[in-house]
C-alpha cells in the first residue's frame, strides 16, 4: 500500500480504517462503501475524502501503467 500519513489520518478521521496490508483497490473500496453509506456528508467532508480517494486511484493507475 502507497498511502501518505495525511491520507491516513482523513480516513481515519472518518472512521476508514486502513493497514499496510491493504490493496489500494481495497482502500477505494472503503471510501466508496463510505459514500455509500454516508448520504448527508457536507460538501467540505465529501470534498476532503473525495480528494484522498482521487489521489489514490492516481497512484493507483501511474503504478500500473508505468510496469
Amino acid at each position: 500500500m502507497n498511502i501518505n500519513e495525511q491520507e491516513i489520518a482523513v480516513l481515519e478521521k472518518y472512521g476508514i480504517k486502513v493497514n499496510l496490508k491493504m490493496s489500494l483497490d481495497e482502500v477505494i473500496f472503503l471510501i466508496n462503501q463510505f459514500f455509500i453509506d454516508n448520504p448527508d456528508l457536507s460538501d467540505e467532508e465529501y470534498n476532503e475524502l473525495e480528494s484522498v480517494g482521487i489521489n489514490i486511484m492516481e497512484r493507483k493507475y501511474y503504478g500500473e501503467s508505468h510496469k
